[in-house]
Formats: C-alpha cells, structure tokens, sequence
C-alpha cells in the first residue's frame, strides 16, 4: 500500500532526524502507555495520528509538538532531550537544512495574482499550486472580476509529478485525488486542513470557507465587479487534548494546495485556445486565431495599454513578433502602429519576448483584436528549450487590468549527427599492445549533435591495413578489422573500444579508419558477447539517427628511441705496480641502430666510479693511471655508450695489476695501559702497515722488560712499572716481510702506564658565613681536597640528608645558595650539613667531614607601625595620653635591642608622643572639636636602633567623640516688626548650636509675646507702639532636650514705625493686594466706604486683618472717597501705573492699555447702587 510505505519511510527518516518515537502515557484511557500511539477519530478524512507513532489507518497525519491527549513525547527531553516541537528538531543546524522559502506572500499588498485564460462564456480560468510552508503562514492572490458568481477550490490532495517525453524533457503534472471513506486507504491523504477567507478591495471579509474535511471553496457565490483578496491558512480541528481526543491542533497542517476555479472576467482579451505546441523548424505560428476583448470599464484607451511578455523566462531563440499582413489597414512604423489611418499606439520591446504597446484614444476594441491576432510566436535555430512557456496578455485601461495566459509547449525534431575527424590518443613506436580508446571518447571529440546530445555509437565501415592493423574490443577480446564497407559496417557501442597496431619501428600516421555516427533514436544492437553486429548503413530504421556522411579517426604513432648494444668479445688490459697504464678500449665494441653519436663514459659498477689511480678519457676511449700496492690483483670495470635520448648499453673490461714488494710503512700495538706494579702481563697484539697485502711479518724488539711470541707483546716475569714514576713508557719494536727481498720497518711505540686507586682525598671540617638576604645563585665558598693519586680527579657531594638551602657544585666544590630561597638571619642562624669529596679512581675512595655555613644579620627591615585609628573624646585635656601608638620590628631577635623610637613631625604642633611609649596626647587647645571635623589625622615615625637605622611612618585617623556644648546665639526669622499690629507671627526661633541641629524647648520671659510651635508671637492683643524703643531685646528660657541643658538666651528684634497700618506699603493703589491696580482695587474701596460711612479705621490694627484689603490709600489713617479718587486717578494716567500694571511693568505710554475714561462723579453716582455691574463681578470675586 503506497499510503503505509511513504508513512513508513517518514518515520524513519524522522528517526535519522533526531525524532524519537510518539506514544501514550496512563491519562490516554483508550491507548494507555502505548510506545507507538496510533492516532484517533476512527477512519474519517478529520482522523489524525503522528508520524512518529503508528497512524496507518489515519487520514492526516503530520508532523507534532505533543499537543494530545496523554502524549509521552511532549516535555523537555521529548526527542532524545531536543524538546517535544519535532519541526524545530528537524531544521535545527545539525541537520543542516531549513523550511523552504515562503511561495505567496503573507500580505494582500504583495499579493499573487490569480490569471488565466479567458473561456468562450468570457470567464477567467485559473490554476494556481501553493504551499504553507509553516503553521503561521498565510498566503494571499487577488484578481480581478466582473459581476457574476465565483466558484473556487482550494484542494489540498494533490501530487506533484513529472512525466518523462520522448526527447528525454520531464513535463510537470499535479494529479489529485478525492477522499472516500468507503475505501480505506484513502487514494490519497494529505498533511493540510484548508481555511480560504474572502475580502472585497477595502479589506473587508465577505466570505469564510472551511467545512468538515481538508478541501475549502466557494461555488456559484454571487460577487459584484471590483478587486479581491483570498487568504490561505492551514487550520486545525477540534480538540486532541479532549477526552476523548477528537481532531488536530495546526501546528503539523502544513503542505502543498491547487486553487482553481473560474470568475466572470472584468476585462481583459480573450483568445481561441490557452496552449500552444509549437514543432522545432516551423515558421512563426499564431498564439490565437481570434481574439476578443471584454471591456466593463467607461472610456477610451488613452490611459491603456497591451504588455506581452513569456514567464517565466523565455527559451534563448525564442520571439514575439507581428505579422501585420493579415489585417488590412495594420502596420507599424518606427515603433507607431497605425489602424485604418489612425495612430492608435506605440510599441516598446524590452526584449524579444517583452513588449509594452501604450494606446492614444484612437485605439478600438476592434483594433486591439486585430493586433492579439496578429501575435506571433517562434523559437528559431537548431535544438530550442523545449521547457513551457507562458505567453502573459495583459490589458490595463486606468485602474482596470485584465490578464490571459496562453501556454507554449515547444517540441523539438532529431536532426542527423555529424561525424567528423576524430583524433584517437597516440600510441608509441614498437607498442605491441595499446589500451586503445573507448568509442565514447571518440564520439565526445568528433561527433557534432544538433540536438545537444550524446552519441549512441558509431558504424566502422573502412580500414586502411599499411603500417600495422586495426583492432577493436567489444566484451570478447581484441579482434583484427577487416572486409569493412558501406554495405557491411562494424556497429560499435560507446564501450566498445579500438587500436591500431603498428608495424616493428613504423612511426607515423595510423591509416584512416572511416565511421559513421549513431544519435541515441538508433534501434538497432550493436557489437558485444553476445556476436558482431554488421550493418549496411542504407538499412538504419531511423535515418535520422545516423550522419549523413563519414567521419574519419585518427592516429599517429610517435617515433622510440632505440638502445645502442655492446658486441662481444670483450676486452682485457695487464699492467705493473707503479708503473702507467694505457690502455684503448677496440673500435667496434657498441653499435646503434639509430646511427646516433654515442657519449662514453666507465665505472666501477652503476653508481660506483672508477679506482681513484684509473681515469677514462670519453672522448678517444683510453683508461690510463699508475696502480699501487693496493691495486695488485684482477678487477672488472664497465664501459658505458650512451645515446641521445639517455638509453645505453655497458660492456666489461677486465684489467690485471702484477705485484711488486714494498717495505712495511708502520707499526702500532693493538692493547690495553700496563696497569701499575704488574709484572709478566700480556700488553696487546702488534699489527704493522705493509703495502703488499699478502706478506708476512717477524717481530723483535731489543729491550729486555718485553718478549715478543709471534705478534703478541708481554712485559718479561720481573718487570713491573709505577705511575707515579712515568705514565708512559717507550719501546723499539721491528716488522719485517717475507718479500723478496726482505724488507723492514722500526718503529718506537710509546706504552701507558695504568693508574691504580690507592689513597682517599684529604678534607678538613668545613665553616662558612654569609650575609643574610643573599639568594638564588649567591656563592657560600668554596670546597678544596687533595689525593695523592695525582692521576684523580677529585669531585663532591653532600653525605648523608642534603640541605635544601644549599647547592654543592660536584667539579668546582663551590657551595651556593639554592634558586628559590633567600637566607633570613632571624629565620636561622646556622645550617649544619655533611660533605663528601670523592675521586674517579676504581674502586672510589672517599672523605665526608661536618660543614657549617653561619648567616650574619642586616638591618633590613623598618618598624611597621600597626595601629591606624584612635578614638578620643573633643574634651580630652591637653597633655593627657588618649591613646597609644604600637610598631613591631621583624629584624628584632631575642637578644637585640629592644628599642623603637616614636616621633612626629618637626611641623606637627597639634599632637605630642611619649618617644618610648608611643602614647600619644594634645598639645595644643582647640585642635579636636567634632562639629568642625569628626576626624583628625597625625604622621606618625617609627625608627629602630639598628646600623643603619630604619624608620617608617603612617598617618594615624583619630576618631573624635561628641561632647554636648551650649548653644551661641539666637534669633527668629522676622526681626523686623511694623508697631500698631496686634498679634504679629515673628516666625521661627534660630538656634546657632556648636552641636548642630538639636532639638529645643522655649519658654518666653517676657509676658507680651508666647512660643507657638517654636514660633515667637505676640498675644492677641499685645502690639509695638510708638512709644516703644526701636531695638528690643526678649528673653527666653532655652531647653537643650538632647543635652538636658537649661540656659536664659535673648532674640532681638527691631520695630519699624507704622503709622499708617491700613496702607499697602508696597503699591498704595493695589488695595486687595493682588499685585497690580485694577478696577476691582475701585470698588473694593467703594465698599469699605459704604460700611464705613465715618471714614475712621480701627488703631490698633489686628493682626488677624492682615488679609484684608490694604484701603488707607493716602494714609491718613482713615477711608474716605479721596482713597478711591487716588486710585482712579491712577488708572487713568494722572499717576505712574495704569490698569492692570504692577510696580515692575514699564510705565510708557506705548505699553500702557486704553481705558474709557473713568471720573469721580461716575463712580459716586453707583455708590450704593446695588446694580452696578463692576460692583456685582467683584462680589462673585
């Protein structure tokens, strides 16, 4: 069953992808703890199982994240730990690939256009593939319709397939197939549930599809003339979480889709047919043989036009072009067509398959018929792309685009190959068995196809036989070509394979073979295991596929060079010991069948040069040299001729040396040193030099402490020697030969004397010092011992542990400190150790006495003064030790002084320090004070009493400690006050507190005035008069709460003569005291008039009327209308401010505002008028 294999071959390679199995844990009651879950909703289209799990009898089945009911493959280590979203999983970077690029795009504003082919009943027929890519995309088409009904699907059960054609091109199909639920399984099932939407051109829905199943659409739904939009979306179903699990979530509805339909069109052309074949070689052909243009839109065609242009791309011969001659009255010139007369376009050619022609308003439907007809479509030359094309009729008039598709199929015609010259690889001169060359390389270099194919094979129909012979392979050996003709040809496959053979030293050219050449539309057989194939090329069922003529292959056979050769018999030379040879080697002993110029040269063996005493000369061929003792005998060397191209032959020359005797040259004694105070030893073999290698030799010697038996030196019984008497000793020693005659040769031989160990080395108790702080490398000293034996070397060592402070250089002795460390007298006085001086001798003797290395002490460190802060009270006496400062000193060893010195600076007056002590006191009065600086700070010195003395210093942070003092002074915040007010606010009482901020209780002690919330008033009823002196002084009693601090302090204030207290002191006219004189200053003087008809105002003022209006404008300490004409005749101009102005406004006349001039009578006339309106506005004021 297809359906169960591709379902299986998706699990699997889910598997390769890094899918784990989708199964079921205990909350699915219908599937409990299933490894494979095998889906749910029975057999229906809306049935659904995971690819993962075993849904083979399901219809949709899709990838999943684990969204159902009692998944087990829906947590974090869902998929081998990548996460339960299998898609993720399968486009993440291990795998290497990614979703595919969106096909449509996900707004209406880049919408795909649905097009096609207008029908004879003038409805536009679409076809359009898509693909959701993912569970979010969204694609959008739009077209454009005339008015009447849609109908449109959107059918997701379709397969996209090729199908091969017989010129070898794969055309594209979409089959489709139709859910039936009374067949299982499904002819075919998808992976898509489809929602389509419908929107007008204003972006609003009119139509929703998505029914119970996979497909959507509309059928016969009734729309008006306008643009549209349809969306695509893959949607889910259901709920699989639900118990039971019913339908699929959208995450895994993802596929490919097929819209098609039909609408009524709204303009555009319409045309006889929607395809096209066009034969490869036929003239240009018609597109359509009518036309007919459909056209709702208003107007002429002065704002259209008529694009064609081939999509998707156009085949490289391809061509539109017009045959004006088949309507009467049509013709283009210079790019300007013209109808009956009238110009009724212009035409631009982006290319030869691309056109725009934009119309005048002389252009008629009738005329833009006529040019549709006149289309004409042609792919010219040999071999056109074969792929389809659409030929895109777009007609625009405004706003209005109507567009047909007619389709082209181009079918191409197999044209005869061509064979000619092809050139087989060259072969060798003398080559008796060639490789020979595939036929299809033959093809490949000479066989020319039209149709942009490759050869099939080829037919051998000659063979020239001069010069060697032709041969061919074809599955059963190398067989000879013969008896070839036109009539009687050789059918080689493109395996099959040839050679020519050519004759003993021919070089040149092969003779010609003659072929012919097979394209792949050949029928017949050819050659092979199965027998030869011979054909007469007048009998090939498809003519077509043979050429129409022969080709010729080719061969050169490239020239050898051939060796020279030696000719026996070969020569000899004899010659003497020290005496010249020469000798020539004869004429005639190389030969070279190419007679080429011959380069001799002679050797020992390859790669070995002649005797050192022989040299060749290559040019005339003569050795010659003078052999000595050690050439005596028979040798064989070579003689090489050498041609051209470097090939060679060698011949053998022996030459035979006589000897002549010499006299032996040297004399040595092969042997051991006589080891000291041995007698009777053996002391080697003497060996001479002797230039005839085949003598004998007879030793003697004349000194009686040695015998000689045959070639064997040994000391006489009672000889015996002392190293330390002589280290050598010499001796006279003669070789002489069994030559004839005899020959001898002296020698005096110098014999070494062996040293034998006998005394230990000498080495007194060891006492070193040093300096303290010396490290890494520093020297201690140095080690010296003697031994009697002078032949040792003395060499040393630490005995027993060694220090690990120390290093003991074993040549020199020399003691140094170890890299690493640094020697502290205060860390160890002393290092105790043992060393060892050793020789060389055999066995070694040895002597380790006791060493000592004592440190000496450097004053090297200053007093670290460890004390940093000290806390003291401010109110600490002078001279009194507040606290004390401490130093440490790290050179300070038990029996050291026990002395630092503390000291300040000379500048320092402030502090005083106790210079055994360290305790540290106040000098000077007034230096702490924690109001002013909650620290102070002192440099304090720390010296030792060591050589040089050492000092150090730090500053010392003292902290100082509050003590509670009394304030200083007082006052409050309005010391100015104005006499004849009662009850006057003199504000807040300000404490100056060397303290700080603290909080105070205030009592008053004079019985005018009361502490309010720490505010100084006067009683209601009390006020300054004018009687009173000018500066006051009034006393408080002051609380310190924090302290507990009782003290009697007085504020003093200043009274300011105030005879007028009813007057704005400020602006006299601003009355209600708003800042500026206005009108509303007028009748609130009116009023006070009115309530006061007797003018006088009450003296004192109460202070609790300061927020009444100030109406003593003249200050005559009364209210009469003289105020209020003060104030008018201030608005009007007779003084310095005008209405609305206030003291700091400009009072030029340019900036001052125009009022209606106001009087004096005008104002007294309204005076207790209740309806003046000013009098009215100020009271809801």
């Amino acid at each position: 069953m297809p359906e169960q294999a591709t379902l299986a071959v998706s699990h699997e390679v889910g598997h390769s992808l890094g899918l784990s199995h989708d199964g079921t844990n205990a909350q699915n009651p219908f599937q409990q703890n299933a490894e494979y879950y095998g889906g749910h909703g029975g057999a229906g289209e809306t049935s659904w199982g995971p690819i993962m799990g075993a849904p083979y009898d399901r219809n949709i089945t899709s990838w999943d994240n684990g969204f159902y009911l009692g998944s087990n493959n829906g947590g974090a280590n869902a998929n081998y730990g990548s996460g339960p979203d299998d898609i993720a999983v399968i486009i993440s970077p291990a795998n290497g690939f990614g979703i595919l690029q969106d096909d449509h795009s996900n707004l209406e504003t880049s919408a795909t256009e649905l097009t096609g082919p207008i029908d004879a009943s003038d409805r536009v027929v679409f076809r359009q593939l898509g693909l959701i890519e993912r569970s979010n995309d969204l694609d959008y088409f739009q077209f454009q319709a005339g008015s009447g009904t849609l109908d449109l699907l959107i059918d997701p059960y379709i397969t996209q397939a090729w199908t091969r054609m017989s010129d070898g091109s794969f055309v594209p199909s979409i089959e489709s197939a139709l859910f039936n639920t009374n067949y299982w399984p499904a002819t075919q099932s998808t992976n898509l549930d489809v929602e389509a939407r419908l929107y007008d051109a204003s972006g609003t829905l009119i139509a929703t599809s998505n029914p119970v199943g996979m497909r959507a659409g509309f059928s016969g739904l009734q729309i008006s003339a306008g643009i549209y939009y349809l969306s695509i979306d893959g949607v889910g179903f259901g709920s699989p979480t639900n118990n039971p699990p019913d339908g699929y979530s959208d995450y895994g509805s993802i596929g490919q889709y097929l819209i098609t339909g039909s609408m009524p069109v709204a303009f555009g052309v319409a045309v006889s047919n929607a395809s096209l074949t066009y034969v490869e070689n036929e003239p240009a052909k018609a597109i359509a043989n009518w036309a007919k243009v459909i056209d709702l839109a208003p107007g002429d065609y002065s704002s259209g036009s008529l694009a064609l242009e081939m999509k998707p791309s156009a085949g490289a011969t391809d061509i539109l072009t017009f045959d004006y001659s088949l309507v009467e009255g049509l013709s283009e010139v210079d790019s300007v067509l013209v109808y009956n007369g009238s110009q009724i376009g212009s035409i631009t050619r982006a290319s030869d398959t691309s056109l725009v022609i934009n119309f005048t308003s002389f252009a008629t439907q009738s005329a833009i018929e006529s040019l549709v007809e006149c289309i004409r479509f042609e792919a010219r030359g040999e071999s056109p792309d074969t792929f389809d094309r659409r030929i895109e009729i777009a007609l625009t008039k405004g706003s209005f685009r109507g567009t047909t598709v007619v389709r082209v199929r181009v079918e191409s015609v197999n044209d005869s190959p061509q064979a000619t010259t092809s050139f087989m690889d060259d072969v060798q001169e003398d080559d008796r068995s060639p490789s020979g060359t595939p036929v299809s390389q033959i093809i490949e270099r000479g066989v020319i196809d039209p149709d942009s194919t490759q050869g099939s094979g080829i037919i051998v129909t000659s063979a020239g036989s001069s010069n060697g012979i032709w041969q061919f392979e074809a599955g059963f050996g190398w067989t000879d070509l013969e008896n070839l003709s036109t009539s009687a040809g050789l059918v080689l496959g493109p395996t099959a394979r040839l050679r020519f053979i050519p004759a003993l030293n021919y070089f040149g050219p092969a003779p010609d073979l003659k072929y012919y050449a097979l394209d792949p539309l050949y029928q017949g057989a050819f050659s092979g295991p199965a027998g030869l194939v011979m054909i007469d090329i007048e009998s090939v069922v498809a003519p077509d596929s043979i050429s129409k003529a022969a080709g010729e292959i080719k061969q050169m056979i490239l020239p050898v060079n051939d060796a020279p050769f030696s000719v026996p018999p070969f020569p000899s030379a004899l010659g003497l010991q020290d005496s010249p040879l020469q000798y020539a080697i004869p004429t005639g002993l190389f030969k070279d069948i190419d007679n080429t110029v011959l380069a001799l040269s002679a050797y020992t063996a390859p790669g070995v040069p002649l005797p050192s005493w022989l040299r060749f000369n290559p040019t005339t061929g003569v050795f010659t040299g003078t052999p000595g003792n050690l050439d005596v005998g028979e040798r064989q060397v070579f003689v090489r001729a050498t041609d051209a191209s470097g090939a060679f032959a060698e011949a053998p020359v022996r030459i035979d040396i006589l000897n002549i005797n010499d006299a032996p040259t040297n004399i040595d004694l092969v042997g051991q040193p006589i080891a000291e105070n041995q007698r009777g030893v053996r002391l080697g073999r003497l060996t001479a030099v002797d230039p005839d290698p085949n003598d004998t030799i007879a030793w003697t010697t004349s000194d009686p402490r040695f015998v000689i038996q045959g070639d064997v030196l040994s000391l006489a019984p009672l000889a015996s020697f002392d190293f330390e008497a002589a280290s050598t000793v010499s001796l006279q020693v003669r070789a002489t030969d069994n030559g004839s005659p005899a020959l001898f040769f002296e020698k005096v031989i110098a014999i070494k004397v062996a040293d034998i160990n006998e005394f230990s080395p000498a080495l007194e108790p060891i006492s070193m010092s040093i300096a303290e702080n010396n490290s890494s490398g520093a020297i201690v000293g140095r080690v010296v011992a003697s031994d009697a034996d002078t032949a040792n070397r003395v060499r040393y060592r630490f005995f027993g542990e060694a220090p690990s402070q120390f290093l003991l250089n074993s040549e020199t002795g020399i003691l140094t400190v170890k890299p690493g460390v640094i020697l502290d007298h205060e860390a160890a006085l002393s290092y105790r150790f043992f060393v060892e001086a050793f020789d060389d001798g055999t066995p070694s003797l040895s002597t380790w006495v006791s060493a000592e290395v004592f440190v000496s002490d450097i004053n090297e460190f200053a007093p670290v003064i460890t004390t940093g802060v000290l806390t003291t009270s401010e109110s600490v006496p002078l001279g009194v030790p507040f606290g004390r400062i401490v130093a440490t000193d790290a050179d300070r060893q038990p029996n050291d002084l026990p002395a630092v010195v503390y000291s300040l600076l000379a500048s320092e007056s402030r502090f005083a320090i106790d210079p055994l002590t360290g305790q540290l006191s106040v000098a000077r009065a007034g230096v702490l004070d924690f109001e002013r600086s909650r620290s102070e700070s002192v440099m304090v010195i720390a010296s030792d009493t060591g050589l040089p003395s050492l000092s150090s210093q730090r500053l010392v942070s003292i902290q100082v400690l509050n003590a509670n003092e009394p304030p200083t002074s007082i006052a409050v915040e309005n010391s100015l006050v104005p006499s004849n007010i009662t009850g006057l606010d003199l504000g807040r009482i300000l404490v100056e507190d060397p303290d700080g901020p603290t909080s105070y209780t205030f009592t008053s002690l004079d019985s005018r005035f009361d502490v309010v919330a720490g505010k100084l008033m006067m009683k209601p009823q009390e006020y300054l008069k004018d009687s009173d002196p000018i500066m006051m002084s009034i006393p408080l009693l002051i609380n310190d709460v924090a302290g507990g601090l009782f003290l009697r302090m007085s504020v003093g204030i200043q009274r300011v003569p105030n005879q007028s207290p009813w007057q704005n002191t400020i602006l006299p006219w601003d009355v209600d005291q708003s800042g500026s004189v206005t009108p509303l200053d007028v009748l609130t003087l009116i009023d006070a008039v009115n309530a006061n008809p007797g003018g006088d105002l009450p003296m004192p003022r109460l202070g609790s009327s300061l927020g009444m209006p100030d109406v003593d404008v003249d200050g005559d300490g009364r209210v009469t209308p003289l105020d209020v004409l003060s104030v008018i005749n201030r608005l009007n101009g007779t003084s310095l401010l005008g209405e609305g102005e206030s003291q700091e406004e400009s009072d030029s006349e340019s900036d001052r505002p125009n009022f209606e001039s106001l009087s004096v009578d005008h104002f007294f006339a309204e005076v207790g008028s209740e309806s003046d309106p000013l009098r009215l506005r100020n009271r809801r004021r």
